[in-house]
């Protein structure tokens, strides 16, 4: 979507309050592209546009997700998770290469891993599938 801001051209109406924009005042323009040849245009008052996006804002208030750990949990939190990524990586190349010793110590590992990281904030949800996928 491409927005801008500009002096009316022409009359038009606002998509916010319903009312005329008079030619020369000011009036903000979205394009939303749709697939193929044509887009659509919108046009607002400056003024209702800035109410729009705070109406916007309030209907959906900000929700924090980050972890209430502390920087010493963080830490050790962004160590398992890069623990976590590197036997990912060697599991998948030791399927590809059918070494069962190697798949065996490395799905042990994570298993820990996994013991390890509920301590630590929780275990992050992708983990969770991809543990149920594999049963």
């Amino acid at each position: 979507m491409d927005v801008w801001i500009r002096w009316a051209r022409r009359k038009a109406i606002c998509k916010w309050c319903s009312e005329v924009i008079t030619a020369g005042t000011p009036e903000v323009i979205t394009k939303y592209w749709r697939p193929g040849k044509w887009s659509i245009l919108t046009r607002y008052h400056a003024e209702c546009w800035l109410k729009q996006g705070l109406d916007y804002l309030d209907k959906h208030p900000h929700i924090s997700k980050r972890l209430a750990i502390t920087d010493d949990q963080s830490k050790a939190r962004l160590l398992l998770l890069r623990r976590w990524a590197t036997c990912k990586c060697r599991l998948k190349k030791a399927i590809i290469v059918s070494n069962h010793k190697a798949i065996e110590r490395l799905v042990s590992s994570m298993h820990t891993i996994v013991e390890e990281i509920d301590k630590v904030g929780g275990v992050p949800a992708t983990w969770v599938t991809m543990a149920e996928k594999s049963e």
